[in-house]
């Protein structure tokens, strides 16, 4: 891996106390459950701290809450292993069209359209984090309007810039499971405590 996950270790520096940063900070554990799928899991174990190794000799059931810098440190190592960040950004948008599409999630994107799912983004978001990253949107009270944006807002540095990207897909395959078509998602701003995302759809 050459320099071994040099980007979840210079995240990891950056927080106030590394891993331990934010424990009330949280995710479901579905998510990264779900990004593991494809990842060569004997190449990576070696490399992580015994916090993010353990993520993955005793997985958490899929209901369970898991830190948010535990979750991201360990997308940021899994990154390291793909050849660009392109095909991590991939990875991570097909693996959030599985999860979304899994009967355990599907009855809350399928067919209520992409604006009645806008309208309801922050409580679904409550589905899958608490404790610290919030989600505000501004949607057009024009029903016809296809556009909205979306901003994260979360305690310093837990989203980095690579994260912030990623997200985006994960609201790009939300809006198209919701039957929305020709979905844009791009990130506005990115800062140490927010991301605003552009959406777009036909």
């Amino acid at each position: 891996m050459g320099a071994p996950l040099a980007r979840m270790q210079v995240y990891v520096d950056a927080l106030p106390q590394g891993l331990d940063s934010y424990p009330e900070c949280v995710q479901k554990a579905s998510i990264y459950r779900e990004f593991l799928v494809g990842i060569d899991c004997e190449a990576l174990r070696p490399e992580l701290p015994p916090t993010l190794r353990a993520m993955i000799d005793a997985p958490a059931p899929v209901t369970a809450w898991v830190p948010e810098v535990h979750a991201s440190a360990l997308f940021l190592a899994m990154s390291d292993t793909f050849a660009d960040d392109t095909a991590f950004v991939d990875h991570v948008y097909r693996g959030n069209r599985r999860l979304l599409d899994s009967p355990l999630y599907r009855l809350l994107f399928r067919v209520l359209g992409p604006r009645t799912i806008l309208r309801g983004a922050r409580s679904r978001w409550g589905l899958f984090h608490r404790g610290g990253v919030e989600m505000v949107l501004d949607l057009p009270s024009d029903n016809d309007a296809k556009h909205a944006a979306l901003t994260l807002e979360y305690p310093p540095r837990v989203i980095a810039p690579l994260l912030a990207l990623s997200y985006a897909g994960a609201f790009r395959a939300a809006a198209e499971l919701s039957g929305a078509q020709d979905v844009s998602v791009r990130v506005q701003t990115h800062g140490s405590e927010h991301v605003t995302y552009a959406l777009s759809w036909t």
